[in-house]
């Protein structure tokens, strides 16, 4: 008997798998993303709030990356550098790793 990874879900090929595991990440990346940024936005719509240059000092970033963060560019940023913003930010991130559910 062959031992083999039974992916359920997952498309058939290694290439499918790869882009369907890189889709995964990807998702991932854009909801810490969105997280960080809904917990910031309010703070530099504030009349009195703080800029985004005292923003990024604060976060350890650069102005430069929290405004392309603000654009949602998911692209700049791994998962780990994301969980460390949103950690500074005053956030949590969780990551739940499950076998997916079977079908009939």
């Amino acid at each position: 008997m062959q031992n083999s990874l039974l992916l359920i879900g997952a498309p058939a090929t290694p290439r499918q798998r790869v882009a369907y595991g890189e889709q995964r990440v990807l998702e991932l990346r854009q909801t810490v993303i969105d997280a960080i940024a809904a917990r910031l936005e309010p703070l530099l719509d504030a009349e009195d709030g703080p800029t985004q240059a005292e923003i990024a000092v604060m976060l350890g970033e650069t102005r430069s990356r929290l405004n392309r963060l603000l654009k949602r560019d998911v692209e700049l940023f791994g998962l780990d550098s994301l969980a460390a913003i949103a950690a500074r930010a005053g956030l949590t991130v969780r990551v739940s790793v499950r076998r997916p559910y079977r079908k009939g």
